[in-house]
């Protein structure tokens, strides 16, 4: 945890299980870890944890997003869980679901909640109660990283490393059409204010776009594997595990100015 906009941090894990973190999410005041031994959560800004896990089993959970005051987790092998109680209960929101949901990509587009599976994206319009394929020019194979720019939906497809192709959905999921940026590697996104970011986990590429995804402009890094890019307030924060062409090696790095230049922050 860092108080300081990533200039030191400190661990909070009293309570979890097991310290190896699928995915983070929060619902209010109520933050949520994804983790090898299930769903935990604290209500002290991570200073204490407790197993949030009825209902869910033993699937692991490897998202979350946000859906008004509900949260949703996907799982690798049974779908979506659903809690509107801050994980006191989940339930399984379709069993008709694709039981495969892959991390990191569930994400809201104005009305809808859309998530990837193993059989291409899947779109609801009634809060996770039904579920229907959105895939319309969108290649199933390979699905990547998915998410929002305003009403605009963005995901990558085609499979390894050098060969992903970024599309986008302008009628939310009704159909897909190919951006600019091809034969890429994009296994990250992210949004600050109205510029996309995108980036490779084992390149050291960032790719942005101002328009929504007409155009790209590509920067070098110096990143030697880039495993999460979060954006907090107006910094855009990189999690780097492999040491590249930076000074400061593996760590938290932070930039405030859309990836132009980085900071090493631990």
């Amino acid at each position: 945890r860092s108080r300081d906009t990533a200039e030191s941090w400190e661990p909070i894990n009293s309570g979890l299980a097991s310290i190896n973190i699928w995915a983070l999410g929060v619902n209010n005041t109520t933050l949520f870890a994804a983790t090898d031994s299930g769903i935990f959560t604290s209500t002290d800004s991570g200073s204490s944890w407790k197993l949030a896990n009825a209902g869910l089993g033993y699937y692991r959970p490897s998202s979350f997003t946000n859906f008004g005051n509900d949260l949703f987790a996907g799982t690798q092998s049974d779908g979506l869980f659903l809690t509107t109680n801050y994980g006191f209960s989940w339930t399984n929101v379709d069993s008709t679901f694709p039981p495969h949901v892959q991390a990191g990509a569930i994400t809201t587009c104005g009305p809808n909640l859309f998530a990837e599976t193993g059989n291409g994206v899947y779109r609801s319009t009634d809060s996770g109660a039904s579920w229907f394929a959105a895939t319309a020019g969108l290649p199933i194979d390979g699905l990547g990283p998915m998410i929002a720019l305003g009403t605009t939906l963005f995901a990558t497809s085609g499979g390894y490393v050098g060969h992903q192709n970024v599309y986008c959905s302008t009628d939310y999921g009704t159909s897909w059409t190919i951006t600019s940026l091809t034969n890429a590697t994009v296994d990250l996104f992210a949004v600050m204010g109205t510029t996309l970011l995108a980036a490779g986990s084992d390149v050291d590429t960032f790719y942005l776009s101002t328009d929504s995804g007409a155009t790209w402009n590509s920067r070098k890094d110096g990143f030697g594997n880039l495993q999460a890019l979060a954006v907090f307030g107006g910094y855009l924060i990189a999690d780097n595990v492999l040491k590249g062409t930076n000074p400061g090696g593996c760590g938290i790095y932070i930039s405030s100015d859309s990836g132009n230049t980085w900071n090493f922050a631990s």
